[in-house]
């Protein structure tokens, strides 16, 4: 039925038939009565076209009249704020060099030294680094200088002379295969900036090492216009930093000579360079090495990274056949340290370049939209299909064989590191990864409906349908309240094996007939068990020990809690209610302390196959405690 509607003048008109859905489409993709495409006409289609290119034409204009007016406001050879006014302030940072490549925020410099070492990757750094030092490219401008030097006229700058450096040369390997490693310390450049400097030694600060502070009295009486420099100080960080340091050399100078300051981006200007010669490093040894730079206007913060930098060394010794393993994993094994991640101020040197062409920057811009874009649905991936827990994760595999899990692990930014750092005052990063993993634990065992399913199991009892108990309260001393010992440097580690659907373990039967590898320790503890009840051999055993010769005397003494072995009862794992992983918590009591020690924790069992290149049937961790 039709219903008449009003027309324009109050008049009524007839609506027409009713349209089908179909013909209504068709209808509104092309009209042959008025031409209309879309729903408009030609002309209606011209009119919206002209205003929105208009429109936007707008837009454009708007946004390039922006960027023209701000970069009206950037000068081509200067910032617009200097010194206090500006966010880099008046007080530089030192820089070092070699920097690891692969992880920038890292300051770990490790290498073998010797005729076969692995050292050419520092020594290329350094390399490419000193490459505008080349005296052969210094330019007309440049011109030797010293202390007696006046003010230099204006576009002179200072010379910086690689013959100064003494055996830190390309030609020497920078002292990196004789074991004998040159680090280069350079102050930021920061623009109009000049030190003020200690005229007499009552201006010298308290806490300037007594070294330093003699040689500065001493040019006092000698040659005063050596005061005129930025002097530096390079140290261990810590005691054992300080035993372990050496004698180190300081090269040309133990600081930077005024006459090179102040920089106002002079054509050929290069900062001044010291070389630092350790001589006679410990080798095998991370020793932490802090530097600092000592000026009246020369702030200090460890935080901020001002007036001082900080570095850590390694230096292997040759390869022998019983430390070669540590070696051939040294560079896997200490790019994942976790110790010391920061992100260095400007890394590390303040450079002023050249504005790159304006199309650069919008090519830019748009990479950092497209950036923003990836990244918002990556976050929306990652809530809408989040991952299981790395703890769930690692408790299955598809081998055949179990592995060896431990935990703490580094966080998921290191997630394939294996290195445990801490010291007593920064641990709790670590103990709470360990709340979390054995939470489970202490809530299933807590939980009457949990473990309703769950008995006290040994070994002469069959648990058939039931589930054997793991209590959290047999680990002491590597629980909780404790801090699981890593407020006093005796950490605890706990070992898991992964979860294999009805894998059913073979045992040692007989205590004479173990392999011929096994730890001398693990062998007696079994015979001692297997004479309690023989039934105790119904086990999958477990040995943790250094994986060098250095590494045997840093790890101390280990104790397993509650148990150095997996008991038979808990397999195989077939999906019963309740059931639970059993763990061994690895108490290292008495550790050494500020050195990297090698861990490897093996599995024993005649059906479990060790494989170092295939990493089974082991679990290879390390520990260091500042």
């Amino acid at each position: 039925m039709n219903k008449d509607v009003p027309d324009k003048d109050d008049t009524f008109r007839s609506a027409g038939p009713q349209l089908s859905t179909a013909e209504a489409l068709k209808i509104f993709l092309y009209n042959s009565d008025t031409g209309a495409v879309l729903g408009r006409t030609g002309a209606s289609w011209a009119k919206i076209i002209i205003f929105y290119i208009f429109f936007y034409l707008g837009l454009a204009g708007l946004f390039s009249l922006s960027f023209f007016l701000f970069y009206k406001t950037i000068s081509e050879e200067n910032p617009k704020y200097f010194l206090d006014d500006s966010l880099i302030g008046t007080s530089p940072g030192l820089g070092f060099r070699p920097m690891p490549e692969d992880n920038e925020a890292s300051s770990l410099i490790a290498f073998k030294s010797g005729i076969k070492g692995d050292f050419r990757n520092w020594t290329t750094a350094l390399d490419d680094f000193l490459e505008e030092y080349e005296e052969k490219k210094n330019g007309s401008n440049v011109v030797a200088c010293s202390y007696a030097t006046k003010k230099l006229p204006d576009g002179k700058v200072c010379a910086v002379k690689q013959s100064d450096w003494g055996p830190c040369t390309s030609n020497k390997t920078y002292g990196f295969q004789s074991g004998k490693p040159c680090v280069f310390i350079k102050l930021n450049k920061i623009i109009k900036w000049e030190p003020e400097y200690f005229k007499n030694a009552k201006e010298l600060p308290d806490k300037m090492p007594d070294d330093l502070r003699k040689r500065i009295t001493e040019l006092v009486k000698k040659r005063p216009n050596e005061l005129n420099t930025v002097w530096v100080s390079c140290e261990g960080e810590k005691r054992p930093d300080k035993e372990n340091q050496g004698e180190i050399e300081y090269f040309p100078h133990q600081g930077f000579p005024g006459y090179y300051y102040p920089f106002t981006r002079q054509q050929n200007y290069l900062s001044p360079l010291i070389a630092l010669h350790f001589k006679s490093i410990k080798k095998n040894v991370i020793v932490k090495i802090e530097c600092r730079a000592w000026a009246h206007n020369i702030g200090y913060s460890r935080r901020d990274q001002i007036g001082m930098v900080r570095f850590e060394l390694l230096c292997v010794r040759q390869s022998t056949q019983s430390g070669g393993k540590m070696q051939d994993g040294l560079k896997d094994t200490l790019v994942q340290k976790e110790a010391k991640l920061r992100v260095r101020f400007a890394k590390n040197v303040v450079h002023l370049v050249p504005r790159k062409p304006r199309t650069h920057k919008v090519v830019l811009a748009a990479i950092g939209t497209l950036f923003c874009v990836a990244m918002l649905l990556l976050c929306a991936w990652l809530l809408l299909f989040p991952t299981l827990p790395e703890w769930q994760r690692d408790d299955f595999t598809i081998e055949s064989v179990p592995g060896l899990r431990y935990r703490p692990k580094p966080p998921d930014s290191l997630a394939k590191g294996t290195l445990i750092t801490f010291n007593s005052e920064r641990y709790e990063k670590w103990t709470s990864i360990i709340d979390d993993f054995i939470g489970q634990y202490k809530t299933f065992h807590a939980s009457p409906q949990e473990s309703e399913n769950t008995i006290e199991c040994d070994y002469d009892i069959d648990p058939g349908d039931k589930s054997c108990r793991v209590d959290p309260s047999n680990w002491y001393p590597c629980v909780s309240d404790y801090h699981y010992g890593y407020t006093r440097a005796a950490p605890c580690v706990f070992l898991k094996l992964n979860k294999i659907h009805n894998w059913v373990p073979e045992y040692y039967n007989d205590s004479n007939s173990l392999p011929h590898d096994m730890p001398l320790d693990l062998k007696q503890h079994i015979t001692e068990m297997s004479m309690r009840n023989p039934n105790n051999l119904k086990s999958l055993w477990v040995s943790c020990e250094g994986e060098n010769p250095a590494d045997v005397e840093f790890v101390g003494p280990i104790q397993y809690i509650p148990r150095r072995e997996f008991p038979g009862y808990f397999f195989p794992y077939t999906d019963k209610k309740g059931y639970q992983s059993p763990l061994i918590a690895v108490w290292f009591e008495r550790p050494t302390l500020g050195v990297l020690i090698n861990i490897e924790c093996r599995l024993w069992a005649p059906n479990i196959e060790y494989d170092r290149e295939k990493g089974r049937g082991f679990v290879h961790f390390e520990l260091m405690i500042d």
